[in-house]
This record gives structure tokens, sequence and C-alpha cells, in this order.
């Protein structure tokens, strides 16, 4: 339950969540004012600033700190609260705000450490591009966004030609940099909505929203063109092979669709390589049936 209501509240924008803070800090207020001095609210008034520092951000945490702490103030003072000093509130006051901002310090430092640690483990550590688990979440999402606007789908798996010849013959920090361009020329060449992703080893995935298969067949010959170009410059003898399977119905289903594209790929691997096999979903279901 506590995971649903964190995501509702990251689903929703910054600005509404900053007009509830300031509606949640004046009901404190009020109920606060109203039940009398006697019965503390301090935990209370936490909420607000743990909402927006988690949520929005730093700054807007620090503003609502400073309004926590100044309708605690307000409340007390309206409820009948009497001291001894006149300056016995104002230093209530200090210390709260204090308290309040030492929470958002710590709960933004948490948040962006935490947020960092997730980006890094959706991240391949040598080209930067996503890896075989985050590809996973991101194409089952685009696989079932593609099904439910009945919007075109393709997906690309390549494998790098005689990678294990590079290592061998001129060493793992070769193939790590052969790697690398690979990921930047496929990076260059896509769309900043198209996503990929290594896979592992020496296999790519591309994954081609809203493309369909004319279309994506284009980019495809276009990344190999380029990929081969720029091998040829280092003068590594590698190439190509890729599998790409276009879905063009509703309904596709993710665990089809991933196998039919990485059983493209193999195939061509076992039949020459340095080719490009692509199909549409449906035919090769209708070839099986």
């Amino acid at each position: 339950m506590l995971m649903d209501i964190m995501k509702y509240f990251g689903r929703q924008p910054k600005s509404f969540l900053m007009i509830l803070a300031v509606c949640l800090c004046i009901a404190l207020g009020v109920i606060d004012h109203f039940t009398g001095y006697e019965l503390s609210f301090s935990i209370f008034y936490l909420l607000p600033v743990f909402l927006v520092a988690w949520f929005v951000g730093r700054r807007p945490a620090i503003f609502i700190s400073i309004l926590s702490a100044v309708i605690w103030l307000l409340a007390d003072l309206t409820a009948g609260q009497t001291y001894s000093h006149y300056a016995i509130p104002l230093w209530n006051s200090i210390t709260r705000l204090g308290f309040f901002l030492m929470a958002a310090y710590f709960l933004t430092a948490i948040k962006k450490l935490l947020d960092h640690v997730t980006e890094l483990s959706r991240r391949d550590p040598l080209t930067g591009i996503a890896n075989g688990r985050y590809f996973s979440e991101l194409a089952a999402n685009e696989i079932n966004r593609a099904s439910r606007f009945n919007r075109p789908l393709t997906l690309t798996y390549m494998d790098i030609d005689n990678f294990k010849q590079i290592n061998d013959s001129l060493g793992h920090s070769t193939g790590d940099d052969l790697l690398h361009l690979v990921a930047e020329t496929i990076r260059k060449n896509v769309r900043s909505i198209d996503i990929i992703a290594r896979l592992g080893g020496d296999e790519f995935a591309i994954l081609l929203p809203e493309t369909g298969y004319e279309q994506s067949g284009i980019v495809i010959e276009k990344i190999q063109q380029q990929l081969l170009d720029a091998v040829r410059q280092k003068r590594w003898p590698v190439t190509f092979s890729f599998g790409a399977v276009t879905c063009n119905k509703p309904l596709c289903k993710v665990d089809e669709f991933i196998k039919a594209a990485d059983n493209l790929m193999y195939s061509v691997k076992n039949s020459g390589k340095n080719m490009i096999r692509h199909e549409e979903l449906d035919r090769i279901e209708s070839a099986r049936g």
C-alpha cells in the first residue's frame, strides 16, 4: 500500500504537490489552533516537509519548512499559549525551523542518492546505455503501449561478428573500445524516443516505437552501414548481424516479440553473418501456423 501511495505522488505534477503541501500546512495550523496548545501536532508538521522534499526538491522543501514553522508559531499564539518571556516563542520557532530544514536536507540527499543508485543499476557501465534488465522493462512498457493504441513497433537484435577475435588478437581494451563505438554509433543514428541497450557481451537491442516495417528497414540498414564504416576506419575485422521484427497488430505478446527478434538474429549468425533479417510478427506466426 505504501508503494502504491509513493507511485501515486510520484506521478503528480510538482505544482499540484506544492499546492497540496501548502494546504496541508494551513489545515494543520487550523486544527492545532482549535485543539489548543495542550495537544501536540509536531509530528504532523513534518508531513508536508517530507512530501515536498521527496517529490519536488530541496528549495521548495525549504519554503515549506519555513511555512510550517510560521504556521506552528501562529497556531500556538492564537490558541492561548502564554510564555514567561517574549523571546521564547521566537526561539521555539527557530528550533522547529532548524529541525524541519535538517529533515528536508537529509531527505533530499537520500532521494538524490537513491535516484543515482537506481540509474546506475539500469545502465551498462561500459557504454552508458540501458542494460538488459532495464531494457526488458522499457520494452514491455512500449509493447503494451503500442498494443493499446494500435501503433507499429520494431525490435532489433544485433550481434558483433567475430568479436572474440578482437579480444584475442588486440586485447580486451580494444574490445571495450569497439563496444563503446557501437553504442555511440547507434545512438547517433536513432531518435531520442528510441531505446538502445547492451544485452550482455557483444549483443545489442534497438527498440523503435511507432515505426513500421518499411521505415524501420531504412533505419536498420543505415545503422548497419554506419557501423561498418566506423569499424573500417579503425581497421577492426568485424561485421554486424541483425534480426528485426515489426509488430503491426494489437496485442503483441512481449515474450513472442522478443523471442522472434532473437531467433532472427541467430539465424543470420548461422547462415553467413553480416546480414539483416527483418520480418513482420504476424507473418512469422502465420508461417508457423
